[in-house]
């Protein structure tokens, strides 16, 4: 349903959009170039945005500037130490030394876990801070434009992820978001697993395959002993489907409930000349068919996604996770295989319990028939200031191979 802001000063009320699904500001003022940080911050803590009215540049250092003393006023990062899981075992065979040690590394992992929740929260306060620096886009002659002083074409960019046609205001973090995946979707991501040259081109929304080492993964695991029909649940971009049709299978169905998802993996399956091969169904979850190879990468960490575009990042309750485990016995053919792409992160993290990936497999009737474990590459695992650099550094990126038990 469409929403309308009301800007103190104006008349007309214009249409509200958050790809965030951020909600509707109470009030609104009109700035302009002589706004400080300071106060622009004072008027986001208090709940009204900000329409700007100056020079669009000026409204980029604006927001850069806000970035920077909220970040200022952050406590120091509290370091994350992980170490080898200890196991448990029977309390009755343990010594006291020992039933300290796994006492310690239960308050390790619920410190981990409080750091982790801290972490987010401050960060969703952050972007909520930071959304309130609005700006007005233009619809005129069928074209978007910002009525501002230096501003950049973004009829494309907005293009891309609208389709109304009237002006409307947005947060100027989402609309420089926006305009930075058009420039990735124009540029694409080589990917190395689909050979040389191949790209990919991520739509708006939809996640980018910029972590290579679980691409590998599938490019080189052993296939099943079939390789008639593969499917792959939560498609995305796509990439993971190229893989396996290019490493021989007949059929390729992909699945994703996302509508962006679907249309960005058929474009790219086209551009790849796949799409002879793969079928992509906006669907949730399995398809009807059952499959040589089922291949799935679910969301790794099992929190609550504040925005639709965290959803590739978050997984509340494992949902996805689970309902992949608990339907795979259905669908496999004889002699069929699984396979779950994850990250240790979790774990690491406190999140996710050090045997209860695997508990979750067994119950599902399901047994491991090989692990292929990779070091994960991550440029913020070399960032100081990132509170999680540190579990960052210890993770490694799994392909779990499953088949019936």
């Amino acid at each position: 349903m469409k929403q309308y802001l009301h800007i103190e000063g104006q008349e007309q009320p214009l249409l509200w959009q958050s790809e965030h699904q951020a909600k509707l500001p109470k009030q609104c003022v009109c700035v302009d170039d002589s706004l400080t940080a300071e106060k622009a911050l004072n008027f986001a803590r208090n709940g009204t945005a900000m329409l700007w009215q100056g020079d669009y540049h000026n409204a980029k250092q604006l927001l850069s500037a806000m970035a920077r003393h909220i970040d200022k006023k952050k406590k120091k990062k509290t370091a994350f130490s992980t170490g080898a899981g200890i196991s448990v075992g029977n309390a009755h065979d343990r010594t006291p030394s020992e039933i300290k040690s796994v006492d310690s590394t239960r308050q390790q992992s619920h410190l981990l876990r409080e750091q982790f929740n801290l972490y987010r929260l401050r960060q969703a306060q952050k972007a909520q801070i930071l959304s309130m620096l609005l700006v007005r886009v233009n619809y005129v002659n069928t074209h978007f434009m910002i009525p501002l002083r230096r501003s950049p074409e973004i009829d494309l960019a907005i293009k891309q992820v609208c389709s109304w046609q009237e002006d409307f205001v947005i947060s100027l973090r989402e609309l420089l978001g926006i305009i930075g995946a058009y420039e990735w979707r124009k540029k694409g991501v080589d990917i190395a697993a689909l050979g040389q040259d191949a790209k990919i081109y991520p739509f708006y929304g939809v996640f980018s395959p910029i972590r290579g080492e679980y691409l590998a993964l599938v490019a080189q695991a052993p296939l099943p002993s079939q390789t008639n029909i593969a499917i792959e649940i939560g498609c995305g971009t796509g990439v993971l489907a190229a893989i396996v049709a290019k490493r021989g299978f007949s059929k390729v169905v992909v699945t994703d409930i996302s509508k962006r998802a679907i249309e960005c993996a058929t474009y790219n399956l086209q551009q790849l000349g796949l799409n002879h091969c793969v079928e992509v169904r906006q669907h949730a979850f399995f398809p009807p068919e059952s499959a040589d190879l089922i291949i799935c990468n679910p969301p790794w960490l099992p929190a609550k996604a504040s925005t639709s575009l965290e959803a590739a990042v978050y997984d509340p309750d494992s949902q996805m996770l689970k309902g992949y485990l608990s339907d795979l016995v259905k669908h496999l053919n004889p002699d069929g295989e699984g396979w779950l792409i994850m990250s240790n992160l979790a774990e690491l993290l406190g999140l996710r319990g050090e045997t209860q990936l695997e508990d979750w497999i067994s119950t599902a009737g399901l047994r491991v028939k090989a692990k292929y474990d990779t070091q994960a590459q991550h440029k913020k695992a070399r960032d100081g200031q990132d509170i999680l650099a540190e579990a960052r550094q210890q993770e490694v990126t799994s392909l779990w191979v499953l088949v019936k038990a």
